[in-house]
């Protein structure tokens, strides 16, 4: 029967109004979702050193509370182990490759093309858009503006008192203030009586307790913050070194330089060296190992700027748990990039290395891996007693599949905007908004699905490509082969009688490999033997790059030949190899790329290798 006042046949009115809300926005229509805020958490030069990670040593309560109420990755990989190219491709969520970005001497839109950033992204679609400390790495790289006027709806914050960052402000043994690496300070006898990262997380707070406030725009928003520690010089409260007495500071598992690592990959570490406490060790270039004692500062200094900005974490999540709006805003907390804490005889970054290339990274998706709402804030200072033995990765998803902070991008479009960005063609123009990488949250819904975070694989795979439901695309699947007496299990380590690659098949079915299951990094050297500017050359200087893949299980680097003007590798003038296999050489000190078991291993990994985007020249296995 037909509604009262109504045309017979005709629908009612509020019956009208819903056929109209379906047209204009049908269902699971990105367009009609909610839009989540997002705060992305960036710190500078952290390798996973929290206790969410299994490090028994770190004190890092709010990373660990984040965690629990999120997705961790455990194998996380920059493209670049320098600030301005990973900094750049996570923003952007293209390749050091295609952003010709492999130093700090270029804007990517000048040099590369106008690439959509991911502020910018979300600015254009009516977010408001705000960015402090280190988020962009400064100078040329970013313009000189943070990327200005494309990607912030605001003038980007940086620390007044970060102008004093390389000031002679650290007590040395002779009693005299020097610009030292290892460097605990009383911020109140600093310039402008504070540290940057201090300021950083006031202004972060200051800005949440604002949109939360009456009267405040309704409109969502993207926070982005930057701390600048633990990177060097590792300047920190000196209260936070009590967290970490010397004696409980163990030294590196393997600290000399391996035996079969090539020339050409080694870090001489060279940032290092010019501070002023680490020169008066005259330590004999390129191999010289630095002094224990002096290691030990350096890993308890790292270990405490760790823990000091883990402190100012928990402010900036506490303020956003205050402010009401936790429960609509997805957060992302990520490093740039890993360092070496005296691992193989290496420091700093500036290289191919797991300990280099790794970092962490945290997913919070409200709703979903937990909830924020009722964060709060406990310094690592009133934390130590709650220091335990840990086993493991500790969150509410753990994700083990390799994933690459170009990710990043397409994950926090996908989580906050409910859209999915288009894959960057493998050939010709590069469209303004594509990507390179892959939304990770299949990874962490799959996961969360089944209620668990599935069993570590056995110590047999097999990598095997094969056809998925992406038109055109390849799978990289890793399916348990088990081999007759092998013991169920994934040991830590190899027994003594395990050959390097035993158990492990590679079938390359169906063309060319695939990214999904590795993730890729590379880095520059200005000549195979180790010199003053291996750690950072400049782009007209470079003529070798390494290449390396890391899959569940084995990474794999090539250093080839660069020819820095055409911007293109040479794989066939090969300068080194290195094969490492993690399931019983953690810390990449065996290379056996050389092992006759392996020669399978590195020619199918080498394929895999070279598919990652980047142009071949001459190119057969």
């Amino acid at each position: 029967m037909s509604a009262p006042g109504s045309p017979r046949g005709s629908p009612p009115a509020l019956l009208r109004a819903l056929l109209l809300a379906l047209a204009v926005c049908p269902p699971l229509s990105a367009a009609c979702l909610p839009r989540r805020n997002v705060l992305l958490l960036l710190v500078d030069d952290l390798r996973p050193a929290l206790g969410c990670y299994g490090d028994a040593l770190a004190v890092t309560p709010s990373a660990d509370a984040l965690a629990a109420q999120s997705a961790l990755f455990t194998a996380a990989f920059a493209q670049q182990a320098l600030c301005a190219p990973s900094r750049t491709s996570l923003l952007t969520s293209r390749r050091p490759q295609t952003l010709r970005l492999f130093d700090t001497g270029s804007y990517w839109r000048w040099a590369a093309g106008n690439f959509t950033s991911l502020p910018q992204m979300f600015r254009e679609r009516g977010y408001h858009t705000a960015a402090m400390g280190k988020v962009f790495h400064p100078g040329v790289v970013s313009n000189h503006s943070d990327d200005q006027p494309y990607s912030w709806s605001e003038p980007p914050y940086h620390p007044p008192a970060q102008q004093f960052k390389n000031w002679p402000v650290c007590l040395d043994a002779d009693g005299e203030l020097h610009a030292d690496l290892f460097c605990p300070v009383d911020p109140r006898t600093q310039p402008l009586h504070t540290l940057p990262d201090i300021q950083t997380a006031e202004r972060a707070v200051s800005w949440l307790r604002q949109r939360a406030a009456p009267g405040a725009s309704t409109d969502p928003w993207l926070l982005a913050v930057g701390l600048h520690k633990p990177h060097i010089p590792l300047k920190m409260p000196f209260e936070y070194l009590n967290l970490y007495p010397p004696e409980s500071v163990p030294p590196p598992s393997y600290s000399h330089r391996p035996p079969g690592l090539p020339e050409v990959a080694w870090n001489p570490w060279m940032d290092l060296r010019r501070r002023h406490d680490v020169a008066q060790l005259n330590i004999s270039f390129p191999y010289g190992p630095m002094p224990e004692l002096f290691a030990r500062s350096v890993r308890q200094g790292y270990y405490a700027a760790v823990s000091y900005a883990d402190d100012l974490l928990g402010r900036v999540l506490a303020a956003l748990a205050d402010s009401g709006q936790a429960a609509r805003t997805v957060v992302l907390l990520a490093g740039d990039h890993g360092w070496a804490l005296g691992e193989r005889g290496e420091w700093a970054k500036y290289s191919t290395s797991e300990d280099a290339t790794r970092t962490l990274l945290l997913l919070h998706l409200p709703g979903e891996t937990g909830s924020l709402e009722g964060f709060r804030h406990v310094s690592p200072l009133k934390a130590a007693g709650r220091r335990r033995q840990r086993r493991g990765p500790s969150a509410a998803v753990v994700v083990r599949s390799p994933v690459e902070l170009l990710d990043v991008m397409p994950t926090l479009t996908e989580a906050a905007l409910n859209v999915t960005l288009p894959r960057c063609p493998a050939e010709g123009s590069q469209p303004q908004l594509c990507t390179e990488g892959r939304s990770l949250l299949p990874l962490v819904r799959g996961i969360h699905r089944h209620g668990r975070t599935p069993a570590p694989r056995g110590p047999h795979e097999l990598y095997r490509l094969i056809n998925s439901t992406s038109a055109g695309d390849l799978e990289l699947q890793l399916l348990t082969n088990r081999v007759p007496n092998a013991a169920l299990g994934s040991p830590t380590r190899q027994s003594p009688t395990t050959r390097p690659c035993s158990g492990l098949v590679v079938t390359l079915e169906g063309g060319s490999p695939s990214r999904r299951a590795a993730a890729f990094s590379q880095y520059p050297r200005p000549s195979v033997l180790p010199r003053s500017d291996s750690d950072q050359p400049q782009l007209r200087d470079i003529r070798v790059m390494g290449y390396s893949v890391r899959t569940r299980h084995l990474r794999y680097t090539e250093w080839v030949a660069y020819d820095h003007v055409a911007l293109r590798p040479h794989w066939d003038d090969l300068f080194a190899r290195e094969l490492y296999d993690h399931r019983g050489d953690p810390l990449e000190v065996e290379n056996v790329a050389d092992e006759p078991a392996c020669r399978h291993i590195v020619r199918a990994m080498s394929r895999l290798l070279r598919s990652q985007g980047v142009e071949v020249e001459g190119g057969g296995d």
